[in-house]
């Protein structure tokens, strides 16, 4: 019996289910979502001046963000409005802006969440803290003042802010008014200004801390005042604007806000006492045609604990609860209810999942499980052969001496030597469980005993050939065999 010719259908067999087996858990891999890697989601962002706090910040967000394969193109603009302006035209897909400026004719932006408050920073020369702490704003008057370009939120909150403490910056129709500082662009205009050339007064909508207050502080002697009329401000209405600027700010957003004491200088106490001002919640929005799914995969990333470490951004889901300033985008609500029970159709959606990817593991499981039954099956099939091949051997050297002109004894011996070894082989074997029931064992016993018999047979024969020997040649039989087994030992 060949073991090679008895062996190659179990190989084919067992090839066969272990594809099998794998090509289910391709298949359920393919099924279950979560093992697919999401493709890389580019979004272009704007999110005011390059060396602005809120820029510093998106640009750490960028970092963090492309661990979740989203890609940020960070793009910087002259400020909120602008931003606004921009993504309502999809020449960007989001916008970090600040928070209560009205939207206006801008129908395509969205809202996907409020993040932390930005409080209004209000600088003044050293010269000028003093008296505006004793008096009050109106020694703003004819002071030169800086409220930033406006393209900015900040200059919409400010130019509201000066029209409610009865100064504004027209001095056609206000004589009290400021003197707005027409010749600086930006704030880094006024960083490099010489002394004699600085503003009285600036305005800066930031996070806390903000970079360009920090240098002003630092490098120009500017000191924080408080704005104490947040309450007020907040619920007047806008009597004193044109109905083109009163469009741009909805006041009833702007809240009190605290900068913490020494925030910009422990040394020189500034502020020295936590100071109150106003403020509003910075936004993310995003254009009205961004996707579902990528808004989702978006806010995911967000709120994800490392990002918020990482970046300093101030999260908490709680902001959802939030009545928004802008229409959410439907996006967002999917988020909202990531964790949420799942109504009827998601269930049923969930189960046929749940069913596809079971029926391909328990698919792949009963295949493995036969793969492996042919494996052992083939083994056991491999090893009966191989006995069966050297006993067949033995039976067949057995024949040889049989017809053979004179009966080799020692030769004899050592078949019935080895058969008795192949006995004690198979019986461990089978203690061992390399058989699959007794039938197999039986089998190869039954053609061992067979075999051995004839051997007996012969052997028996040659004794009764030694003992006439013996008797013709009148030497001692025991002599005689002993002799013939030290032959055959020594063979």
């Amino acid at each position: 019996m060949d073991p090679d010719k008895t062996s190659k259908p179990s190989r084919l067999r067992e090839a066969f289910l272990l594809l099998a087996a794998l090509a289910f858990i391709g298949f359920g891999i393919w099924i279950w979502g979560p093992w697919r890697m999401d493709p890389v989601l580019r979004l272009r962002i704007a999110a005011g001046k390059e060396a602005s706090a809120r820029f510093q910040m998106v640009s750490k967000l960028k970092e963090q963000l492309r661990k979740h394969r989203i890609e940020l193109d960070v793009t910087p603009s002259e400020g909120s409005e602008q931003s606004l302006d921009w993504l309502n035209d999809q020449k960007i897909d989001l916008a970090l802006v600040q928070g209560g400026l009205n939207l206006g004719a801008r129908t395509q932006v969205r809202q996907l969440a409020a993040l932390q408050m930005e409080p209004l920073h209000v600088l003044v020369k050293a010269s000028l803290q003093g008296s505006m702490i004793e008096k009050d704003w109106n020694e703003l008057r004819d002071k030169l003042v800086f409220v930033d370009s406006p393209s900015s939120g900040t200059h919409v909150l400010a130019v509201n802010l000066l029209e409610f403490v009865g100064l504004g910056i027209d001095r056609t129709r206000n004589p009290n008014s400021v003197k707005v500082a027409d010749g600086f662009a930006n704030l880094d205009d006024v960083l490099l200004a010489s002394d004699d050339a600085l503003p009285d007064a600036i305005f800066h909508v930031s996070m806390v801390p903000s970079p360009f207050v920090d240098q002003l502080v630092d490098k120009k002697g500017y000191r924080l005042v408080e704005v104490p009329y947040a309450k007020a401000f907040s619920a007047s209405g806008s009597r004193e604007l044109k109905e083109s600027e009163q469009d741009e700010l909805n006041r009833s957003l702007v809240s009190e806000c605290t900068i913490p004491a020494y925030t910009y200088s422990v040394t020189q106490k500034v502020p020295d006492r936590d100071l109150r001002t106003i403020g509003s919640r910075m936004l993310l929005t995003a254009h009205a045609g961004e996707s579902n799914e990528s808004v989702q995969r978006l806010l995911k990333a967000i709120f994800d604990s490392d990002v918020a470490r990482n970046t300093g951004l101030d999260l908490d889901a709680k902001t959802f609860d939030l009545p928004t300033e802008y229409e959410s985008h439907p996006g967002v609500e999917q988020y909202r209810n990531r964790n949420k029970v799942l109504i009827a159709s998601d269930v049923i959606d969930y189960m046929e999942n749940l069913l596809a990817i079971a029926a391909t593991v328990l698919g792949a499981l009963f295949f493995l499980y036969q793969w492996y039954a042919e494996h052992r099956r083939s083994e056991r099939e491999s090893r009966f052969a191989e006995f069966m091949t050297r006993v067949i051997a033995i039976e067949q050297s057995a024949l040889n001496t049989e017809v053979s002109s004179k009966l080799d004894l020692g030769n004899l011996i050592r078949m019935q030597r080895e058969l008795a070894n192949l006995k004690a082989e198979a019986v461990r074997g089978f203690a061992a469980g390399e058989w699959h029931g007794t039938h197999m064992l039986n089998g190869l016993l039954a053609l061992i005993n067979d075999t051995r018999e004839q051997l007996t047979r012969l052997i028996l024969h040659e004794r009764e050939n030694i003992e006439k020997s013996a008797e013709a040649q009148k030497v001692d039989l025991d002599a005689l065999w002993r002799a013939e087994a030290t032959d055959w030992e020594e063979k």
